[in-house]
């Protein structure tokens, strides 16, 4: 989606979805961890075949250093770009239900319990079909491993998902 930046975007297929609005959100300072900021690129987006419905999703990429305040900062920052995408869907009037939260969250499990706080689930959760569930993360810079997932996909808890999985970057 246009606006895109320091490798996050949000790619989406035109014959099916139409870019309503787009852009990045960048961490503000007081949650960044060594000043490095982080981006989140996001895109409201409406059905081509059928109008009227709409959604919002975002990429994200949180804090990769590890240790405690890094662990701090990484849920802060997902609480905002959750907060920021959130708000660009009410302006649109998007229903949570199709407000997706997708990226590398760096993080085992302190992320994952912060959206479930937030009535937030993975689409490892809920969905149908679910491929590669066993690996962290996937792609081109090391090897497939199999532990608890660092890259996440959040829905809104009653949102139904079909396939769920993680696929290696082209």
């Amino acid at each position: 989606a246009p606006g895109g930046s320091d490798g996050r975007y949000v790619y989406y297929r035109k014959t099916t979805v139409r870019c309503i609005a787009s852009g990045v959100f960048v961490t503000p300072a007081s949650i960044q961890y060594n000043k490095d900021d982080k981006h989140s690129a996001w895109m409201v987006f409406g059905s081509v075949k059928k109008p009227g419905i709409l959604g919002a999703t975002q990429s994200f990429h949180l804090e990769h250093e590890t240790g405690g305040n890094a662990d701090i900062k990484r849920v802060q920052q997902f609480e905002y770009f959750r907060k920021q995408l959130n708000n660009m869907a009410a302006k649109y009037n998007v229903p949570l239900k199709n407000v997706s939260h997708h990226g590398d969250a760096n993080s085992q499990g302190m992320v994952y319990s912060m959206a479930k706080s937030n009535d937030l689930v993975r689409s490892f959760d809920i969905g149908t079909d679910i491929r590669q569930l066993d690996f962290a993360t996937l792609n081109k810079w090391k090897p497939p491993v199999k532990e608890n997932h660092i890259d996440y996909q959040f829905y809104a808890k009653g949102t139904e998902s079909t396939i769920a999985g993680q696929y290696n970057d082209p």
